[in-house]
């Protein structure tokens, strides 16, 4: 097999597979559709292994057409590309989509007497194969096409209970609203290749083509940027993902926050990374949405009484995460100073870091959602209690989870975190104070998480369940102990992801030669204390608090009061999910309140003038003479610009 060949494995299980599942219903259609999707999750890892451990970089091509010399914008001609940055994200779709796909046959087997699950298999496999399209391409035509597909598979799954109005609805407002962002990215792409470009679409064309400082320059960046964090859901284009990501099958929840959120992510490195070099001005522009998205995530999650969209809030609280990783790594990578530099670097790893780390402790979480509405049938936190001692694995998976996202060591989601306040609260400059308000959602994080797990697991539910309450079969806890393991190792040895992550970090800054990176062991210049003190040190502030209100809970275990001259005894793991924070919310009412009206404006003022818009677009499409007379002003600008020079083509 030609080298280059190994770009097509992944795809030829799930092109077969989504062929043959249309033709049966239930059971035979659920296997066909899980067993082949681990067989193509399996061999994209195999093929980020190639890439991110030999540091292999894969190229091939597929023509479905006569080779076009004289058209530069040949659409016959399929061009892949797997190189560092790529197989970062095909190492988390690899493994997310392993695990959740074995995750399915236990799950889906609930839908066998209620839906089609031949047209649950073709969406789930199209699902997968347009993410791995998506990001294998290098051709700017191609990548829009499985941008599209990727979008409406994802719909219908997300809105695959057709008898539920509120996943239909959910369906909707995801495709409309993503939909828009699409538009706004295939303007930024039009002009892109048109203004400088001359037609062709190749990623390799498009490398450092555009130059900070020119006003077209950031006008096309503006729109590329704004039709991405529309689907990885940045304040304020994140209404969507709230609704979406509950309403869908578990397993594809994961795939969802853990995956899909990510691929515009990817395109983001690629467009500042790759497509022009760092700026200034926009690395202050991505972190403050990135920190803005952080907080708007964090404070919504915490009054949330659905398990599902408790975690989907938290999603993009921890898309803001990443992104703001990304803003600071732009800043101080684009200043001529060394010491920046180290920090815009140790920034940039600590942003994939979190992508890497996201996609295994938010999987996680949504497979455990997924685990307890299966055996009870309720994300109603409200309702929800009690399920340790009947569902203890799920429980335990559910704390690993919980403790890796709220950044508590030895776990991955603190080492992340911890890269991330240093490369800002250690930089001196302004980004100390978004460096502060991370340090604050975190915890907020941990209050959500308290909430999560205790109106779930321990608190005593509100009546009886109806139902037998057991552990989850076998093959839904053990992705859940796997993602668990995961969790662990990633904390306690970053030299683990250091190897997916470290090969493109190197070809962006020589990041290894001025932090220290070991098996058990991480040192960044910006602190001055070294990882293990750092363990033992934040461990120690939590283990004797904790200590201390066990010995206060057995001295006193019930709080007596009197009112009314009876005697009252009460249990505070009693309280509902509603009472939960009810201080905090009143405290940042404000706060509430402008989330609240930006949702009215954004949702419902917005939607009627997006509705029209569309409409005029869809006219001009559908009538080839006004798509002629469009092409053409567009050709007549181009001159026009070149003629004022009003920028130049290298």
């Amino acid at each position: 097999m030609i080298e280059g060949d190994i770009v097509f494995l992944p795809m030829i299980p799930l092109i077969i597979a989504s062929i043959i599942t249309v033709s049966f219903r239930g059971k035979i259609s659920n296997y066909i559709t899980s067993i082949s999707s681990m067989i193509s999750c399996a061999l994209m890892l195999y093929v980020s292994y190639k890439v991110l451990i030999l540091n292999q970089v894969i190229r091939s091509s597929i023509r479905i057409g006569p080779e076009l010399p004289s058209i530069p914008l040949n659409f016959l001609s399929i061009r892949f590309l797997i190189d560092s940055l790529s197989g970062i994200f095909i190492f988390i779709l690899g493994l997310v989509g392993f695990l959740a796909s074995l995750y399915s046959i236990s799950y889906m087997s609930r839908f066998y007497d209620k839906e089609h699950l031949g047209f649950y298999g073709f969406n789930y496999m199209v699902f997968l194969l347009s993410m791995y399209l998506t990001l294998t391409t290098r051709d700017l035509f191609w990548f829009i096409i499985f941008w599209e597909i990727m979008t409406l598979s994802s719909q219908f799954l997300v809105s695959f209970e057709k008898e539920k109005r509120r996943a239909v609805w959910a369906g909707y407002k995801y495709f409309t609203i993503t939909k828009a962002g699409s538009e706004v990215l295939i303007i930024g792409i039009l002009l892109l290749i048109i203004f400088y470009c001359g037609m062709n679409t190749d990623f390799l064309v498009l490398r450092y083509v555009m130059k900070p400082g020119k006003l077209l320059n950031n006008i096309i960046i503006a729109l590329l940027f704004i039709g991405l964090a529309v689907k990885a859901s940045l304040t304020p284009f994140h209404t969507w993902l709230p609704d979406a990501h509950p309403e869908a099958p578990s397993h594809v929840s994961a795939l969802l926050s853990g995956v899909m959120i990510k691929v515009p992510i990817y395109m983001m490195f690629r467009l500042y990374y790759f497509f022009f070099r760092p700026s200034l001005l926009w690395g202050i522009i991505v972190s403050v949405m990135g920190i803005i998205t952080v907080l708007i995530g964090a404070f919504y999650a915490l009054i949330q009484e659905d398990s599902k969209r408790l975690l989907a809030y938290s999603s993009i609280e921890n898309i803001g995460i990443i992104i703001l990783g990304l803003g600071v790594s732009l800043s101080f990578l684009s200043i001529n100073n060394i010491s920046y530099n180290v920090l815009g670097a140790i920034a940039l790893f600590a942003s994939l870091y979190h992508v890497v780390n996201h996609a295994i402790y938010k999987s996680l979480l949504f497979m455990v959602a997924g685990s307890i509405y299966y055996r009870t049938g309720s994300r109603d936190l409200d309702v929800l209690g009690g399920l340790s001692k009947y569902m203890p694995l799920t429980a335990l998976a559910a704390i690993i989870g919980i403790l890796s996202i709220t950044g508590i060591p030895p776990f991955n989601g603190f080492t992340s975190k911890w890269l991330l306040y240093s490369s800002t609260i250690g930089s001196g400059t302004p980004y100390v104070i978004m460096g502060i308000l991370l340090l604050f959602t975190g915890g907020i994080t941990i209050a959500v998480y308290i909430k999560f797990y205790t109106t779930i697991f321990t608190r005593p539910p509100k009546k009886p369940y109806t139902m037998e309450i057991k552990e989850s079969p076998p093959t839904i806890t053990l992705p859940l102990i796997s993602l668990a393991i995961l969790c662990i190792l990633f904390g306690l040895f970053p030299i683990i992801p250091w190897y997916i992550i470290g090969d493109f970090i190197q070809r962006i800054y020589p990041l290894r030669s001025y932090i220290g990176i070991y098996p058990g062991l991480i040192i960044v210049p910006t602190i001055s204390i070294a990882f293990p003190f750092l363990l033992l040190l934040v461990l120690a502030s939590i283990i004797f608090p904790l200590l201390f209100a066990i010995y206060l809970g057995y001295r006193k275990s019930i709080s007596i009061t009197w009112a009314s001259g009876i005697l009252y005894k009460s249990s505070p793991m009693s309280v509902s999910s509603r009472s939960y924070y009810n201080v905090f919310r009143t405290i940042f009412s404000e706060v509430y309140s402008i989330g609240d009206t930006l949702y009215n404006i954004f949702i419902l003022k917005t939607s009627s003038a997006l509705r029209k818009l569309f409409e005029a677009i869809y006219y001009v499409i559908e009538n080839p003479p006004y798509m002629i007379i469009l092409f053409l002003l567009l050709i007549l600008l181009n001159y026009i610009i070149l003629w004022e020079g009003w920028y130049i083509i290298d």
